[in-house]
């Protein structure tokens, strides 16, 4: 398996955090991306929004969002799983949810504060994604 990531990405801290509870680091090549809007880029090969990360299976297949990605190496691991079959499924479904949610929100402040001028930013936005987090 190939996977595609950012040292930045959040994301991608997900998809490590499956990988190594299931010990399949042995099993996944890492390929660090440097410009993810680099149209030449190979994780944009067949990755239609040219997000990271971005995994490709042994058999060629292109998962394409970090909560795809954790629940297919979950399905490959040997350790007890993450994402369960049972009626719990929906509260562990519910959990992961939030928890993207609140990347999404800090994600998008951050990219914000680094992308424009502070006198720009929209900080009452910012407090309100923060008390939400929290």
């Amino acid at each position: 398996m190939k996977l595609w990531y950012s040292t930045t990405s959040p994301y991608v801290r997900k998809v490590h955090a499956v990988a190594a509870h299931h010990d399949l680091g042995g099993r996944i090549e890492l390929l660090k991306v440097t410009s993810s809007f680099d149209a030449a880029s190979p994780h944009n090969q067949n990755n239609p929004l040219g997000r990271i990360p971005v995994l490709q299976t042994d058999g060629g297949k292109w998962l394409l969002n970090s909560n795809v990605i954790a629940e297919y190496l979950d399905t490959l691991g040997q350790g007890q799983k993450l994402y369960p079959q049972d009626n719990s499924r929906w509260e562990v479904l519910n959990l992961h949810a939030l928890a993207e949610g609140i990347l999404e929100n800090t994600v998008a402040m951050i990219a914000e504060k680094m992308l424009r001028p502070e006198n720009e930013w929209w900080t009452a936005r910012h407090a309100q994604i923060k008390a939400r987090n929290e």
